[in-house]
């Protein structure tokens, strides 16, 4: 394809990336420049139509169990219910930073800035399992291909693909909102958008998660549940953008096992892997929370004296970049964590 049979759009993409281009593509004759840059506009293009006729297929969705679909009809358990009404009633006081960070009655800290805590109904967790379930039969029989929640999973969905958008989006803004003001008041408040998604591990399919950092100020991760054994989550530490691949101190590393029904939050630069599951089938649902005015203010790629390079303590993220996934394995000598 030539400069002619561009949109106009593309043309002047095309003519404001021009004058940034790295040295060895502006050494290139100005018709090869142009050809590196037309290439990479057709695959951009390719994949928005790919995109596009995803979502228009998604249109004949229909789901299994509407309630699932609002909030309102959502069963919590009454101990989170009681969580976040000590969480909100919270926010109107003068407090001071540490204070802040202090406990809440029933919410365990398991490993500095690991807050563990029971949050959803089982039953009601076992009917998103179902309407999940639902969603990739429909797909399978009708030839869509389910996009996958990451390039780290093979398994799961993208909630937000097939309605659940809004009320992820309103939970981001109900629950987590106020417990990340109270546990991570560095962040402020969750004023961005959410990347929601379920992931699946059991043998022959996904069975661990390598170690890395998620694109989240906020990440909530939810046991949904079935039976499994293994598969704890593995934390190692705090890190800035700079810093990210050191390895973790000794007193950085915890391990948590998950119980259906129970949350886990932490932050999205609090690096993690899944370890190996050992038997049976897990389901997670995993909330990634942003704050706009966070990234905003946090442009500085510098290492802070809060990255746990400097202390092994939780800490701000100096920023949050796409996920990073190192070689490091996090084997099974490790301070344990297990739930009840």
């Amino acid at each position: 394809m030539s400069f002619e049979q561009l949109t106009d759009e593309e043309r002047k993409m095309i003519k404001d990336i021009e004058p940034h281009l790295p040295d060895h593509i502006r050494s290139l004759p100005k018709e090869k420049q142009r050809e590196v840059l037309i290439g990479h506009i057709m695959k951009v293009r390719e994949q928005s139509n790919s995109e596009a006729l995803y979502f228009k297929s998604l249109e004949a969705y229909k789901a299994k169990d509407t309630n699932l679909y609002d909030l309102k009809n959502w069963v919590f358990d009454k101990r989170f219910i009681e969580i976040l009404a000590n969480a909100k009633a919270d926010q109107g006081r003068k407090r001071s930073p540490e204070d802040s960070k202090g406990a809440l009655n029933g919410v365990e800290e398991v490993s500095p800035g690991v807050f563990r805590f029971p949050m959803l109904d089982v039953k009601f967790a076992g009917r998103l399992i179902d309407e999940v379930d639902y969603f990739q039969k429909w797909s399978e029989e009708n030839g869509v291909h389910v996009h996958r929640p990451n390039s780290m999973n093979n398994y799961g969905a993208i909630l937000d693909h097939f309605g659940f958008r809004p009320v992820l989006q309103n939970l981001m803004k109900w629950a987590i909102d106020p417990l990340t003001t109270r546990f991570f008041p560095h962040v402020g408040r969750l004023d961005g958008d959410h990347h929601g998604f379920m992931v699946s591990y059991q043998k022959g399919k996904d069975t661990k998660l390598d170690f890395h950092r998620d694109d989240s100020e906020v990440t909530l991760n939810l046991c949904m549940g079935r039976k499994f054994k293994g598969g704890d989550l593995y934390f190692g530490g705090v890190r800035c953008l700079k810093h990210q691949q050191v390895p973790p101190t000794k007193e950085e590393e915890v391990t948590v096992g998950h119980e259906a029904g129970y949350a886990l939050l932490h932050l999205g630069a609090h690096r993690h892997a899944a370890k190996h599951i050992e038997d049976g089938h897990r389901e997670n649902l995993i909330l990634w929370c942003r704050s706009e005015t966070y990234r905003k203010r946090s442009t500085d790629q510098r290492c802070n004296p809060w990255c746990g390079c400097h202390a092994p303590t939780v800490a701000a993220p100096c920023g949050t970049n796409n996920p990073q996934t190192s070689t490091t394995d996090p084997g099974d000598e490790k301070r344990d964590k297990r739930v009840s």
